[in-house]
């Protein structure tokens, strides 16, 4: 099977030669930051400012910059992974381990522990873990304890591309393209401090207890799964890709011979014309053999060459020695690989059945009726190492690059990484161009705390906060199930996105106005990451300009959602963080090296005119002024949507027609659509928001007008006008025109929203401001039976006031509504008791008035800044965000009002509350902002949001900081009375702005 690597070095001279020609030809054709293995057929082009679709959108940014991002680790759901930023096809890498013994483990609280394999991020397994350092290019280093295994993993990610780390400097330079995923897996013994400082409890996974871990390589395929859908999910999904390219989808292989370890090359990486089904073929190994090797090609990645090896803690450094015997035994390698469709999403579930099936150890080559026995073509290959802890394993891959040959490809030639220490050797010296760049990006040496520099500890925690940041990025190749104004269904077209995910164990997918708040800290450090980003986001505008809130792309995202909310609505938007990244990345240019500044030129000019339209669709679709049946969004046909491309130039027409409407009658105001009093909850849920649970009005209907949002648009407004000013010859509209819609959005905030009787900014709507909360008891009806039809009759649950639940059983008269008038039964709360709901019940009828609940969405005008520095509007704010029986605590603000009759009510049964008075620190962040504006602008207020916001800042970081050196993690929120971490953990999203505000940086 040689000739494997042969045809390679052949086709790669070929490949570069050609790639020279067509890159002269054709460049403005570069895909993607992800990069596409084919190009569809030619579409007809939108009409007016293009959006840019996902296979051109990253041509703006130059091709060193995507071979620099190639390979990362863009899988952090699991506990350890890695991914190449290309599709539908990707090659991903990872790690798994097991905790207890197949059938059970006994516990020490009596009974068994049931067997785990640990693979998936959870905050169910009880593990402590986190990157200590990750750059966001070449490096993630990371510390795992697992408290049931008793065993603790230092996994370490290095890159290096072109003879030094992959910070894009070499890139393109002739030469070798590696990476390394490497782990030492050891005993946790109580006298180690583990990844937070703290002891490991018991010990007993003493020395000499044996283990396993496994590490493997896959195919991850996109091309089954809805991929024949339309642009925008809003036609049919049915027929699916054509038979010819199902085919080959279905073809695509993991496949290897030899004996040595070797890189494969494409040229310069990108784009290549390698064959359409990527190969991997994995090497008959002879038995004992210290590693596992396979070789294939892949477009956009091209020849390569992997190997999977480990040593015993003597026996020699990064993993070179897989076999060699430190004292402590002989490593023990298993191999399985499988030539079948299997979804990264199900690959654990099959590793432990097979487990499970043997003992714990992975079946005889051949044993399982979908392994290949020997060396073959597989999809996935997995390998079992086994032995005495401690011990070392890594998962080494390599190709060249910059045109180089592949005379590196020849069996036997050793990689750089597979050498003792290179990996560590490697990592330190990434680490140390991220510590220098960590320093000239924040500057927290000169940095001070209430009056103090900071502490070892918190610069330690400032470098560990960005680092989880940068380790929850994520590739993912999929697509998105829409949800039309007529309720029907269907999947869109498969789309890529690269984004950071909130949460690595409870949110691995990608979060709209999250991502914004996620790249202001990334913009800091390295902005043209963060406009790679916001390019992704920006390719997946559909023409009329909506943009799906949340991205559950790819089969490992959609496992995770429970499939009643996989489908995005079209008719719901979320704030436009994305716009405060604009902003940002406008003011990067103006201080940026020549070089970097023209690359966020170049990201900005592209990414404008998509963003713009989906700023004319927000501002449209959520304005409360009347329009004509023809023009009302929830009238749009297919047709007026932009599903064909046909369609497209008449979807944009009819999003101008309404952007223009929109936009000269804002003193109507705007709502959030989607909000519906028969969700059944206390308060109706306002998700489009992101505050979710806020109290709004007690009546969900066109009445509303939330203040929330019209301080989103007037912000967005600026910052497309400063982008405007900055690029005019790249925006659709001029700087002009957005400063005059601005002005127009300050002015109706101030005329609608201001309540002079409550002193605050508040929502307006149809509500009841006096009243009190009621018990209402949940209980079960139905219709009338209709014996001779021979149906069930239909069920509903309803709630009524326990005293009328009272009377009406006294009076042996039914409680239930007329729709189903049978009383079945009242329902109880699990602990003996009857399962209540509180309801509202307000005193006189409600009326369209300000809706007064004090919190977050009273501050937003100050947040945002859009509060005139001399109004005493701006001196009411600062005064009830510093009141201690309001929003004050010490640990930051709380999101609602302490003296509201909603805070920490729950919502409905067993629906804790989320905005009712816990911290957010991306709210108490954009208070920071808009204090610190405050403060430095003239005013007869500067003074008092001086301290407001020194107190404020001191309040929030410690708190954080407290939390982070006492756990290990940085959470979702915190409660308001104690400060602790709570709800989703580990929480590397917009909690990470903590550093920003330690580092005063707004």
């Amino acid at each position: 099977m040689r000739g494997v690597a042969v045809a390679c070095a052949v086709a790669a001279v070929a490949i570069a030669a050609a790639l020279a020609l067509r890159s002269r030809a054709r460049a403005p054709e570069q895909p993607a930051g992800g990069v596409a293995e084919r190009r569809p057929a030619a579409r007809e082009q939108p009409l007016a400012s293009p959006p840019y679709d996902f296979e051109r959108l990253p041509a703006a940014l130059p091709t060193e910059h995507h071979e620099a991002l190639l390979w990362g680790t863009y899988r952090p759901g699991v506990y350890a992974g890695v991914k190449s930023r290309t599709y539908p096809h990707a090659l991903a890498a990872g790690m798994m381990w097991p905790a207890g013994r197949p059938g059970g483990t006994p516990s020490p609280g009596g009974g068994t522990q049931p067997f785990a394999l640990r693979h998936e991020c959870s905050q169910e397994d009880g593990l402590t873990y986190g990157y200590r350092v990750h750059d966001g290019r070449s490096l993630g280093e990371q510390t795992i304890v697992d408290p049931v295994a008793r065993v603790r993993l230092h996994t370490t990610y290095v890159r290096v591309l072109g003879g030094a780390a992959a910070d894009g400097a070499d890139a393109g330079e002739v030469g070798v393209d590696e990476w390394a995923l490497h782990v030492t897996i050891e005993s946790l013994d109580a006298s180690e401090p583990d990844a937070s400082g703290r002891g490991g409890g018991d010990a007993s996974g003493a020395a000499g207890a044996r283990a396993s871990v496994f590490l493997y390589a896959a195919l991850d395929s996109e091309v089954d799964v809805g991929d024949g859908g339309t642009a925008d999910g809003g036609g049919s999904s049915g027929g699916g890709r054509d038979e010819e390219e199902a085919e080959k989808g279905r073809a695509a292989q993991v496949s290897g011979t030899g004996a040595g370890m070797g890189v494969g090359a494409d040229g310069d990486g990108v784009n290549a014309e390698v064959p359409d089904s990527p190969q991997l073929r994995v090497f008959t190994r002879a038995p004992g053999a210290p590693a596992v090797r396979a070789s294939g090609e892949l477009r956009g990645v091209g020849c390569f060459a992997l190997q999977i090896s480990g040593a015993m803690a003597e026996g020699g450094g990064d993993g070179s020695d897989g076999g060699s015997d430190g004292g402590g035994g002989q490593l023990e390698l298993r191999e399985w690989h499988s030539s079948r469709v299997l979804p990264l999403a199900t690959l654990g579930t099959t590793m432990r059945a097979l487990l499970e099936a043997g003992g714990g150890s992975l079946p005889a080559r051949g044993a399982d009726e979908g392994a290949d026995e020997g060396g073959g073509d597989a999809r996935v290959l997995v390998v079992q190492l086994s032995g005495v802890l401690p011990f070392s394993a890594q998962l080494t891959l390599g190709r060249a690059v910059g045109g180089a040959s592949v005379g590196a490809a020849t069996p036997g030639v050793p990689s750089a990484l597979l050498r003792p220490g290179a990996v560590r050797r490697a990592a330190t010296v990434a680490e140390a161009r991220f510590n220098a760049r960590f320093d000239d990006a924040f500057g927290l040496h000169d940095a001070t705390l209430g009056g103090s520099p900071l502490q070892p500890a918190q610069l330690s925690a400032a470098k560990r906060a960005l680092s989880l940041l940068l380790g929850s990025h994520a590739f993912m190749y999929g697509t998105s199930r829409v949800r039309d104004a007529r309720g029907a269904v269907s999947d869109a077209r498969a789309t890529p996105l690269f984004c950071a995910v909130p949460s690595r164990a409870f949110f691995p997918r990608g979060f709209l106005w999250d991502d914004g708040f996620h790249q202001l800290v990334v913009a800091r450090f390295d902005a043209p990451l963060a406009a790679d980003v916001l390019l992704h986001w920006a390719a997946l505008v559909q023409p009329d300009g909506w943009l799906a809130r949340e991205q559950i792309l790819g089969d490992e995202a959609r496992a995770r959602v429970p499939t009643e909310f996989v489908a995005q609505s079209r008719q719901v938007a979320n704030p436009p963080t994305l716009l405060l990244l604009v902003e940002a990345l406008v003011a990067r240019r103006r201080v940026a090296p020549a070089a970097e500044a023209a690359t966020l030129d170049a990201a900005l000019a592209a990414a404008l005119p998509a963003l713009e339209r989906w700023f004319g669709w927000l501002l449209s679709s959520q304005s409360a002024a009347a329009l004509p049946a023809r023009d009302d969004p929830a009238h749009a046909t297919d047709a007026d949507s932009g599903v064909r491309s046909s369609s497209a130039a008449a979807a944009r027409a009819r999003a101008e027609r309404l952007y223009k409407h929109a936009a000269s009658r804002v003193a109507d105001g705007f709502y959030w659509r989607g909000r519906s009093a028969a969700d059944g909850r206390l308060n109706a849920m306002t998700l489009a928001s992101g505050l979710d649970d806020y109290p709004r009005a007690t009546e969900a209907d066109a009445a509303e007008r939330h203040v929330d949002l019209i301080c989103w648009l007037a912000a967005g407004a600026r910052a497309l006008g400063g982008a405007a000013a900055a690029l005019p010859s790249a925006s659709l509209r001029s700087a002009a025109h957005y400063a005059e819609l601005h002005a127009a959005l300050v002015r109706a905030l101030a005329a609608r929203h201001w309540d002079p009787d409550g002193v605050q900014y508040a929502d307006v709507g149809r509500t009841t401001n006096d009243g009190r909360l009621v018990e209402h008891v949940v209980i079960k009806c139905e219709r009338a039976r209709d014996a001779a039809a021979g149906r069930s009759a239909e069920q509903l649950e309803a709630d009524v006031p326990l005293e009328k639940l009272q009377h009406a059983l006294r009076a042996a008269r039914s409680p239930c509504p007329r729709s189903h008038p049978v009383y079945l039964y009242s329902l109880g709360d699990g602990r003996g008791g009857l399962l209540t709901r509180r309801r509202w019940k307000g005193r006189g009828g409600a009326k369209v008035t300000f809706v007064r609940h004090t919190g977050y969405v009273s501050l937003f005008p100050l947040m945002l800044r859009l509060i005139p520095a001399d109004s005493a509007a701006l001196g009411a704010t600062i005064g009830a965000l510093t009141d201690e029986a309001r929003l004050w605590t010490p640990h930051g603000l709380r999101s609602l009002s302490r003296a509201d009759p909603l805070h920490g009510v729950e919502n409905a049964p067993g629906d804790a509350p989320y905005w009712r008075g816990a911290i957010w620190i991306n709210l108490n962040y954009l208070a920071l902002a808009g204090l610190h504006h405050y403060a430095t602008t003239p005013g007869p207020y500067a003074a008092q949001a001086r301290a407001a916001y020194d107190a404020l800042r001191v309040n929030v970081v410690r708190t954080v900081l407290r939390e982070f050196e006492r756990t290990g993690f940085l959470f979702e929120q915190y409660d308001e009375t104690s400060g602790k971490g709570q709800r989703t953990r580990p929480f590397n999203g917009w909690t990470t702005l903590v550093l920003l505000a330690l580092a005063e940086i707004y």
